[in-house]
């Protein structure tokens, strides 16, 4: 994920009208000549959140959190994001198998939404923390 996509995030959430803390707000108001600072943003005691993909997960689980009800198979694309970003061994709970009939998936696309939901409240501390 690049600097102009997690700007992108954040300023969708942010017309959206989603409550934002001031450093979320920060990214999604930054200018297109400004992206160069959102790994100054991101950075942490100088070892920068920028190259671990801890940040670019939270901010992609975050927006297809806003949109997992509208999403035809929002397992698959969170499936896509860990494994664009390497986590898919890290973050193996939320790698969804499906099960057989369609009772099951919908139960299981429930299930994995909150589990998505309580990674994201557990790593919202972490990544927000160096901004």
């Amino acid at each position: 994920m690049t600097a102009s996509e997690v700007v992108q995030v954040e300023l969708s959430r942010y017309k959206r009208g989603e409550k934002m803390r001031r450093e979320e707000e920060s990214l999604a108001l930054l200018l297109s000549d400004e992206l160069e600072t959102v790994g100054q943003i991101l950075a942490d005691d100088g070892a920068s959140l920028l190259n671990s993909s801890l940040p670019w997960f939270y901010a992609a689980g975050m927006e297809l959190e806003s949109v997992w009800s509208r999403r035809p198979s929002p397992e698959v694309d969170l499936y896509d994001i860990l494994e664009a970003l390497g986590l898919d061994e890290q973050f193996r709970d939320l790698v969804y198998f499906e099960p057989v009939g369609i009772f099951a998936r919908v139960a299981g696309s429930n299930y994995l939404k909150g589990m998505l939901d309580r990674r994201l409240d557990i790593l919202k501390p972490t990544v927000l923390s160096s901004l």
